[in-house]
This record gives structure tokens, C-alpha cells and sequence, in this order.
């Protein structure tokens, strides 16, 4: 994910944002837990859960559902997606990604 992805602005469960990172070094198969938040485009931080979707050598997949009441994306803009993965040994900082928020069409 990253630059041109688009989310639009009131986005509820069942619609989710999907996160892959990359890295041919890292133990994917170890990592137990995303710590990722959200920076909405006013600064304000959420903290979204993700489920660990699948993990290849060199490859992790992330998913975010929205939330029910469409509370996650509630204002029009760049959010800012930073954080870390989490194994037993380590945490690793993602590279930050970002989506932008529209009118739904």
C-alpha cells in the first residue's frame, strides 16, 4: 500500500485496508502482533487493530477492518500509517505508509 491508494471518508466494516510489508531479511513467520496507528489528516492518532493475514519469505500481510459505525476514516485527507511488528526477540518499525480519504463517489 501506499501513495494513490484511496479510502473514502466514512469507510465501515466489512470494507478493510490491506498493508503489506516487505523485506527480504526479516522473520516474518515470528512476528505475533502490528502495532500500527493511524494519523488522521488533523494530527489526531487512532489506534487501529490488524490481523496478520499471511507471511511469505520476505513478505507480511496486514489487514484493518473499518469500523462498524465508520468512525476510522472520518475526515477528508492524508492519513499517515506508522508503527512497528512485533516477535518474540525484536520490534521493527514499518516503513510509513499513507492512503487518501474522498467523498464516496
Amino acid at each position: 500500500m501506499g501513495t494513490g491508494v484511496s479510502v473514502y471518508v466514512g469507510a465501515a466494516a466489512p470494507e478493510s485496508l490491506v498493508l503489506v510489508v516487505s523485506d527480504a531479511t526479516f522473520p516474518f513467520a515470528d512476528v505475533t502482533e502490528a502495532d500500527v496507528d493511524a494519523r488522521l489528516p488533523n494530527g489526531e492518532s487512532l489506534e487501529w487493530d490488524w490481523t496478520l493475514d499471511a507471511s511469505t519469505p520476505g513478505q507480511l500481510r496486514l489487514t484493518h477492518e473499518f469500523a462498524a459505525d465508520g468512525s476510522d476514516v472520518p475526515l477528508f485527507g492524508t492519513y499517515s500509517l506508522t508503527g512497528w511488528l512485533v516477535t518474540p526477540s525484536t520490534r521493527r518499525r514499518i516503513t510509513p505508509s499513507s492512503f487518501d480519504a474522498s467523498a464516496y463517489p
